[in-house]
């Protein structure tokens, strides 16, 4: 196995009884030794039309039940597929003691054919297996996972869009799943963008205006600013495998259509319920605050809606948890050239029980290190296992026209790591010779997973064309004199078999983490929801809390849990405890 490293200094947690010892935090491309082979595709090489340039998704997941994480990715067509009646299908890559192997075929996933663009994975109906919702272009479908108390093997997906009321024939983005009414079944919004005619895409000028496209004086595709925006969705579960369509219902119908193209459920408030956040491309953002599962739109009054100068940004991905260690989530969202990426500070919550933010994209440190990139995937993890959250991007530019002289940008670009000084001070990694980051590829979607089983985050990343890439954290592990961690699973006892919503805290060495258990999020794809926390210097773990969808908290003893993972059920505590991988005896 070829691996390619990037290194920075930090301090170390040994084991027990030793001193804390120099090491390193290395990322390595373990996309060929895992066996993973998939290639995205998205339309042509000269993105002639918008469909063609915002590139496709990604969900991790164990979908077969068997213990290891596997990669559902959505796939893209082209124009003239689609007027045939073709499409192309999505891809399954199960994994099998450490390598993937493609099960397309062997899961019915041939027979969905389309443009598919994201994929929001979660255990919709609570039969125990990961579902998915696969959003497309002209079409979006829901697809049971029917592998409930079979053997691994016999994962079969059935496409359930129609009897189950949640098909859509519009362009959608992404979409997530969430519990808005705290009732233990997760309901789903659907994330749409515009409307795009693919018999007669516009060329040249676009709209009743007809406004011509061009950037930087070079002709480009056209859009979205021209098109007709198509408003979001929202399916309220029924919680008998249907859903009901209550968009109006829930108060979503009260803002115009704004081209939607990242959405992450947060408790933003942290009173017990999932809020939703929504980026928008070349409009306002969203912020649906949740009142008892009537949602209302508060961005403007929160300080989230738009960028630093106060304009109207391109909104691409979203992340969302605690940054600063004050135990309220921070929200970052990525933007086109030529604008940050956004980052909202969290305020906490006032004397009334309201949150709002400060626009600190200038003082964080990220403002002037993302101006020059397009920014897509966007997520949060601990990725030096110091015990504060960091930063990772990922780049990629719409017009290969970027690459004309003078530009100030290109296509292809690096993706970057933001590292975190414990209080939301955010600083640009610069990676040494030969690093993986240091690839240049158009980049969309970003998914975090712990690839190896040792605690720590790893990253997925899909271009716009091109092959998918795994990084894996080479962070030294415990047994080899690295900091110490734990690594937090949560069981719902509804349902919501994997309680999405629930915030766990850890108390370790002074300060406390929060994090949220979510799947969605970044941009077009699903995350893992397992919780990978970094001790830093700290050595034992002093207490655990986890704040259950709806408020309850539930508080667990931290001794003896360090270097390993658990799982904690609702109204159970630990109900499994196992060490990790290179954690030592």
């Amino acid at each position: 196995m070829r691996r390619i490293f990037l290194s920075f200094a930090v301090l170390a947690a040994g084991s027990c009884g030793s001193d804390p010892a120099p090491a390193t935090v290395r990322f390595s491309d373990a996309t060929a030794a895992m066996g993973l082979r998939y290639t995205a595709q998205c339309g042509t090489a000269e993105k002639r039309d918008i469909v063609e340039a915002n590139g496709t998704g990604v969900a991790v997941g164990d979908f077969n039940n068997d213990g290891e994480l596997d990669l559902f990715f959505a796939q893209g067509s082209t124009l003239a597929a689609l007027g045939r009646g073709d499409g192309a299908t999505p891809e399954l890559w199960i994994q099998q003691k450490g390598k993937f192997t493609r099960r397309t075929l062997e899961s019915g996933l041939t027979q969905v054919k389309g443009w598919w663009t994201g994929v929001a994975a979660a255990d919709a109906d609570g039969d125990g297996d990961l579902d998915v919702y696969l959003c497309g272009y002209m079409k979006s479908v829901y697809l049971r996972n029917d592998l409930a108390g079979a053997a691994a093997e016999s994962l079969h997906f059935t496409d359930v869009s129609a009897a189950a009321a949640l098909s859509d024939s519009a362009w959608a983005s992404g979409a997530c799943w969430f519990d808005a009414e705290n009732d233990g079944d997760l309901d789903l919004y659907l994330v749409r963008y515009l409307e795009l005619d693919p018999a007669n895409p516009p060329r040249g000028t676009v709209g009743t205006l007809h406004l011509p496209c061009v950037w930087r004086g070079m002709p480009v595709y056209c859009g979205p600013k021209g098109f007709v925006a198509t408003p979001d969705r929202f399916f309220k579960n029924n919680g008998d495998g249907t859903f009901k369509e209550s968009t109006a219902d829930c108060g979503f119908d009260k803002v115009p259509p704004s081209y939607g193209l990242g959405a992450c459920p947060l408790d933003f408030d942290r009173d017990g319920d999932t809020d939703l956040y929504v980026a928008n491309d070349s409009k306002a953002n969203f912020l649906w605050r949740n009142d008892g599962g009537k949602f209302v739109e508060c961005a403007f009054g929160a300080g989230v809606a738009l960028g630093d100068d106060g304009s109207t940004y391109s909104g691409m991905g979203v992340a969302a948890d605690d940054l600063t260690g004050d135990g309220f989530p921070e929200i970052v969202v990525t933007n086109f050239s030529d604008e940050p990426v956004s980052y909202y500070k969290n305020r906490g919550r006032d004397g009334s029980g309201r949150c709002a933010f400060d626009n600190d994209t200038a003082v964080s440190g990220i403002g002037a290190a993302t101006m020059s990139t397009l920014k897509w995937g966007v997520d949060m993890a601990d990725f030096d296992l110091d015990g504060d959250l960091d930063l990772f991007v990922a780049n990629g530019h719409v017009y290969p026209q970027a690459d004309a002289p003078d530009t100030g940008t290109r296509y292809k670009q690096q993706n970057q790591i933001f590292l975190n000084d414990g209080f939301g001070k955010l600083t640009l990694f610069k990676p040494g010779d030969g690093s993986p980051l240091l690839e240049f590829r158009s980049h969309r979607a970003l998914a975090l997973l712990d690839l190896d089983d040792d605690g720590d985050s790893d990253v997925l990343l899909v271009p716009v064309d091109g092959p998918a890439v795994l990084l894996r954290n080479e962070a030294p592990t415990p047994a080899n004199g690295g900091r110490a961690r734990l690594r937090v699973e949560v069981r719902g006892n509804g349902k919501n078999t994997e309680a999405l919503g629930a915030i766990v805290s850890i108390k370790a060495g002074g300060r406390t983490q929060s994090r949220e258990v979510r799947r969605g999020g970044s941009y077009a794809s699903s995350r893992d929801p397992r919780l990978c926390f970094g001790l830093g210097d700290a050595r034992t773990v002093d207490e655990i809390s986890v704040q259950w969808p709806g408020g309850k908290i539930e508080t667990i003893p931290g001794d003896g849990i360090v270097n390993c993972s658990i799982r904690v059920e609702q109204g159970k505590g630990i109900i499994n405890k196992r060490k990790l991988a290179g954690s030592g005896q």
